[in-house]
């Protein structure tokens, strides 16, 4: 788990393999840019744990615009979107074809 600190929302991962096992140590990521004009930003990043699950806490409950997050496993990668406005407590369930 790891807490951007910028609200009250929070966006849950569980990351998996094509069989359906979890993966460790996926990596999540997102750059959130606020302020006046955008100009200050804060980077999350967090790994997933044994059950391939990732929790990011702390997410802006108005952003001006949706997050994206970035989830990496090796080579493979693809990215989320999210609108806390809409969906405070997000859940994705990402699936990767890993060789």
């Amino acid at each position: 788990m790891v807490d951007a600190g910028l609200g009250s929302c929070r966006a849950d991962f569980l990351v998996k393999d094509s069989a359906g096992k979890p993966i460790f140590d996926a990596k999540v990521s997102l750059t959130i840019k606020y302020g006046f004009l955008n100009k200050r930003k804060t980077q999350v990043e967090v790994g997933t744990n044994s059950d391939g699950k990732a929790r990011v806490t702390g997410l802006p409950n108005l952003p001006k615009k949706p997050l994206e997050f970035f989830i990496k496993s090796g080579t493979v990668s693809t990215t989320v979107t999210d609108d806390p406005e809409t969906n405070c407590n997000a859940v994705f369930e990402v699936s990767f074809k890993v060789n």
